[in-house]
């Protein structure tokens, strides 16, 4: 179920999104086209093609695809690469709703061995498919770099995460998830081994995750992890400006990897399904400077943050309250766990989500510069002296 107020909503619908020029024709897709059109005929709006998968066949890296309202019901693959002046661009029509929704499969989308694609303004529903609504990777030597979604949504994985990757941890790059609602994947009331799945399964390097909405997942909102031995891997990720609530599991793992950071995050209702989780997590071997700075953590299931093994871990600025284990748990080796707030911060409206700060709040001042340029809402903080612990900076 969506909690969300009208204000966090209003905020998230303004971001700054990844810049891909196009080059060459776009092609068009309609419910009401057909496939026999040629080519040339499909760079027209007034005669499109028919299927998605008959728009990209005509498609060059580089080219664009505009996917105009309705239901299609077919598996998304072989996707042109573009470059990286040129960033082949698939995406919805504006103002209008393209949901792809397979009647059977594996996979909604998939995109393998494959650089710099933009998927914009769709929805993955995966409500008929065997995995997942979209799966990044590739079966090497190849894999994924350079890949876009963003202004979507993603949904429906019935027994498994909603968005995954294949390949060894760190073999993808570059990936970047950008203002999406992720929702509804998983077996609901499922255990670990039973139909667990994720919102967002992350084992790449140097990606991002900004902007979305991740919930009503039945095993962790945001996965950032890959098997032993190899988590060295998944390192330098982002993972900022995100609402992860009411989902199974932990609301965010930094699981092994190296300079990962979740910052500015709101997180709540999480660890619903699944004892012993909580807020936020980091943790499994060969981790190393994980850092989570100035989220909101608000009424977990479970512990608000916890360092189970990570070596030079930071946890800062971060407000925990209302969790069912209020506090900073730290088994790790030489962190740094400071200015996190552990007590009633004086949020604006718990009843509807705003967890911006009232006057008076203890949180107001009270943090420590991490190098954050701004809060949830994009006010811009200052670049000296203390700031505001959570995810709001204090505005009269």
């Amino acid at each position: 179920m969506t909690r969300t107020t009208s204000f966090i909503l209003s905020v998230t619908a303004s971001v700054s999104l990844v810049a891909a020029t196009p080059t060459g024709p776009a092609y068009y897709v309609a419910t009401t086209g057909n496939d026999s059109y040629g080519c040339s005929q499909a760079q027209s709006p007034s005669t499109p093609k028919r299927t998605i998968n008959g728009g990209i066949a005509c498609m060059r890296g580089g080219e664009t695809l505009i996917i105009s309202g309705g239901t299609y019901s077919e598996s998304i693959v072989a996707i042109p690469s573009g470059t990286a002046g040129a960033w082949t661009t698939i995406r919805g029509a504006s103002g209008e709703q393209a949901i792809i929704k397979p009647s059977s499969g594996q996979d909604v989308v998939s995109i393998y061995d494959r650089s710099y694609i933009v998927l914009d303004n769709l929805v993955m529903d995966g409500s008929n498919v065997s995995a997942v609504g979209l799966r990044i990777g590739g079966n090497g030597p190849a894999y994924a770099h350079f890949i876009a979604v963003q202004n979507s949504v993603v949904r429906n994985a019935p027994s498994n995460s909603c968005i995954t990757q294949q390949g060894p941890g760190g073999a993808n790059s570059n990936l970047s998830f950008i203002n999406l609602d992720v929702y509804n994947c998983g077996v609901p009331g499922s255990t670990a081994g039973n139909g667990l799945g994720h919102g967002i399964y992350l084992l790449a390097r140097d990606s991002l995750i900004e902007h979305s909405r991740i919930h009503d997942i039945s095993g962790h909102g945001i996965h950032l992890y890959v098997g032993a031995g190899s988590e060295g891997t998944v390192s330098n990720n982002i993972i900022r400006y995100n609402q992860v609530y009411s989902n199974g599991s932990w609301g965010i793992l930094l699981g092994g990897g190296a300079n990962n950071v979740a910052h500015t995050n709101l997180v709540w209702d999480n660890a619903k399904i699944i004892t012993g989780a909580g807020g936020i997590r980091i943790a499994y071997g060969s981790n190393s400077y994980n850092k989570a700075y100035n989220n909101t953590i608000y009424r977990n299931w479970g512990p608000c943050t916890v360092n189970e093994d990570g070596v030079s871990s930071e946890i800062k600025n971060n407000i925990c309250w209302q969790n069912t284990q209020n506090a900073v748990y730290d088994q790790g080796t030489n962190s740094s766990v400071s200015n996190n707030l552990l007590q009633d911060p004086k949020f604006a409206n718990t009843s509807n989500f705003d967890f911006r700060l009232l006057a008076g709040s203890p949180a107001i001042n009270a943090g420590v510069n991490v190098g954050i340029s701004q809060d949830f809402a994009g006010t811009l903080l200052p670049t000296q002296g203390p700031i505001d612990i959570g995810a709001f900076e204090y505005v009269p």
